[in-house]
């Protein structure tokens, strides 16, 4: 399991400084936006320790995408998209 987190922990950082970066937010109003400090951001976009899921879930409605698309599970950005391409999958 830890191996997992791992993998996932560096595009995790990697997409929400691109997505932060494409929002035209800085690190302090993309705090502001889910309730943490400007230096718990820098934490998250430098990989200095794990994205709570919650935050995740926070920052995807902030920049209106998936939480799977921030953890690198998915390409798919719209949360729409997502839901649709699992309901196919499953049929």
């Amino acid at each position: 399991m830890a191996k997992q987190k791992n993998e996932i922990i560096p595009i995790l950082c990697e997409r929400i400084k691109q997505e932060r970066s494409l929002n035209k937010l800085t690190q302090a109003e993309l705090a502001e936006k889910i309730g943490v400090t400007d230096q718990t951001i820098r934490a998250y976009e430098n990989g200095r320790f794990g994205v709570p899921k919650a935050s995740v879930n926070n920052l995807a409605a902030v920049f209106g995408c998936c939480p799977e698309y921030l953890y690198g599970k998915t390409n798919i950005f719209s949360p729409d998209d997502y839901e649709s391409d699992q309901h196919k999958q499953k049929a």
